[in-house]
């Protein structure tokens, strides 16, 4: 019967002792039939969590690489759900509807989503950190419908939250966390919302053409809605540093192109206004708009990092107020030529920032990036 082909090594009575026994059997060849019928994981399981002084650990990348996969994924997925939001806003508009009908339509989302969530298992990580563990394995369960999702659950520590300031503030979080702030910097102010949220006003400065100023924000919305689903599937494929300096250089140009049109033109052609600006948009949503938000759960430390996302993102929705906000002061104080040749200027800057400092995440499990800020 053949069992394998064992590698050099002792064999005696030595080999008889627990430890010899399991070494000699971990080097089994994994062509043998016996291991493929028995465990074709080898002994021990290269993917299961091991007990080391009294709590499970996860010294393989199992755990990791399940949730890293998720994660990467999860707030890449939520975005077309938001550009379908803005799209319907817009062909509301287009459709002449008044303000009231428009305010009324989108607030039933939420009040939808208050019902829905009832009926919604808690999150199977807070009742885990909350010693609630039956019923985190039967929410795990009801989420995924797979019975081994549980044991990926139980691996996992939960931290306090004194832990988890202490690694928020360590020396090792504070480069993921800066490059993170800056990468969202430039995400918000080369204009991004500006643009997408006075996209009508923009338009209505131009000469008119085919379409309407109502119109042509709807060909935004679409253009955006078909690249952000094009973006879900590319990322999986391309690693996120190319993606990114494509989409900064697309910005870039866009932008720049737009505002020396306006410098020369006083009224620029609403077909030169609104290839510029689905350009931008394009591009903004191919790299910019998407990257930060899904290496937010690759780089930020494993202990910190519930805390460490909730503190960037209030800091971004601060960067967006701030940009939303002072777009009509800056109209009013530089010119919307001027404005938005500084928006292309720090598109150029924010790419510069992301080919010199961001790493690339792509093919790496989130230990391998956790201890490559650490060297």
């Amino acid at each position: 019967m053949h069992f394998g082909r064992l590698s050099d090594g002792p064999i005696g009575p030595q080999a008889n002792t627990p430890n010899a026994v399991r070494s000699h059997f971990h080097r089994l060849d994994s062509d043998s039939p016996i291991l493929k019928r028995v465990n074709p994981l080898r002994w021990p399981p290269a993917n299961r969590p091991r007990r080391r002084n009294g709590r499970l650990h996860d010294s393989s990348l199992y755990k990791r690489n399940h949730h890293a996969n998720s994660a990467k994924l999860l707030g890449l997925d939520a975005q077309p759900c938001i550009f379908d939001g803005m799209l319907v806003v817009y062909v509301m508009g287009a459709s002449h509807l008044q303000w009231n009908v428009v305010a009324a339509t989108c607030a039933s989302v939420p009040l939808l989503h208050f019902l829905v969530m009832h009926f919604l298992p808690e999150s199977p990580v807070w009742l885990r950190a909350q010693s609630k563990h039956t019923q985190a394995d039967k929410a795990m369960r009801w989420l995924n419908k797979r019975s081994d999702d549980s044991n990926c659950i139980r691996t996992q520590d939960t931290t306090d939250t004194s832990s988890a300031w202490e690694s928020l503030v360590s020396k090792h979080s504070r480069r993921p966390l800066l490059v993170m702030l800056v990468f969202f910097f430039f995400q918000q102010f080369c204009g991004m919302n500006a643009v997408i949220f006075y996209a009508v006003q923009i338009f209505q400065s131009a000469d008119s053409g085919v379409l309407s100023s109502n119109q042509s924000a709807v060909v935004i919305g679409v253009a955006r809605l078909i690249v952000i689903c094009l973006s879900c599937v590319i990322l999986s494929k391309i690693g996120r540093r190319p993606v990114s300096i494509i989409s900064g250089v697309g910005m870039s140009v866009s932008m720049i192109t737009l505002g020396t049109i306006m410098q020369l033109q006083e009224t620029p052609s609403l077909a030169a206004s609104l290839t510029c600006m689905t350009g931008f948009i394009a591009f903004n949503t191919f790299g910019f708009l998407v990257i930060p938000w899904v290496m937010l759960g690759e780089l930020l430390p494993e202990k910190c990092r519930g805390l460490a996302s909730g503190l960037i993102t209030c800091i971004v929705y601060i960067f967006i107020f701030a940009v939303v906000k002072s777009y009509p002061s800056m109209l009013a104080l530089l010119g919307e030529s001027l404005v938005f040749l500084i928006f292309g200027t720090i598109s150029i800057i924010g790419t510069t920032f992301v080919y010199f400092f961001l790493p690339e995440t792509k093919g790496k499990t989130l230990l391998e990036i956790e201890h490559s800020f650490r060297k």
